[in-house]
């Protein structure tokens, strides 16, 4: 969930610079793991009802693996297309570093990655 702390960090709070803004970004964050969590918590339960023999290890399965991954793919494009939409005039701030937007691009290709392996 660090790449979720992240994106939020960065386009909630990307032109702030203070320990304020972290503290801002925690709350926000802690509820976006737990809904994640809860989503991975419940597939793992609705696809494995043998409870008892159940692997713990398999994080939700091939289904939040897919979803989870084409999910942030779509939230990482999403982000990274904000550097050329105009969006400053809806009184919206975007983080202005080169670093952020390609940290989004990246993670998006990974993510990408991630829902073509997890669909096979």
């Amino acid at each position: 969930m660090s790449e979720l702390s992240v994106l939020v960090l960065g386009l909630l709070f990307g032109h702030l610079d203070s320990q304020k803004s972290i503290r801002r970004v925690m709350p926000i964050t802690i509820f976006l793991s737990l809904a994640y969590c809860v989503a991975q918590g419940t597939l793992e339960g609705l696809y494995h009802k043998d409870y008892f023999t159940a692997d713990v290890y398999l994080h939700g399965g091939m289904v939040f693996s897919l979803s989870s991954a084409v999910f942030f793919f779509v939230v990482y494009v999403s982000v990274t297309l904000l550097c050329w939409l105009p969006v400053h005039r809806c009184g919206l701030h975007v983080p202005e570093k080169k670093a952020f937007y390609v940290y989004t691009c990246l993670f998006s290709i990974v993510n990408l990655l991630q829902a073509v392996g997890s669909s096979l």
